[in-house]
């Protein structure tokens, strides 16, 4: 059958870190950020290229329809292929309890 090759583990890496593997055929790139805040205008030249952006969370300061409306645009225009986002304790108008 088929061998299975495992990675060394999770490196934090920026994409101008000379240390940044290149990419491989046959391997997917996971690229994870967090706690950004509103401050993902400058981000963009320090994620490396990857297949799946997972966001974490805290996205926002307070989850304010403006912030997550130019969060949406940047996460857009970016390059991966999949993105998850997960809504942290800051996205706090997407709680239903909390809006009610």
């Amino acid at each position: 059958g088929k061998t299975q090759r495992l990675l060394p583990s999770a490196q934090v890496l920026r994409a101008d870190d000379p240390a940044l593997p290149s990419r491989r055929p046959g391997f997917v790139r996971l690229v994870c950020i967090s706690d950004t805040h509103s401050r993902h205008d400058g981000l963009t030249p320090l994620l490396p290229d990857g297949d799946v952006l997972l966001h974490a969370g805290d996205f926002t300061m307070i989850g304010d329809s403006r912030e997550v409306e130019a969060f949406g645009r940047w996460l857009g225009a970016l390059p991966y292929r999949q993105v998850v986002l997960i809504a942290g304790n800051h996205e706090v108008t997407f709680d239903q309890d909390f809006v009610a």
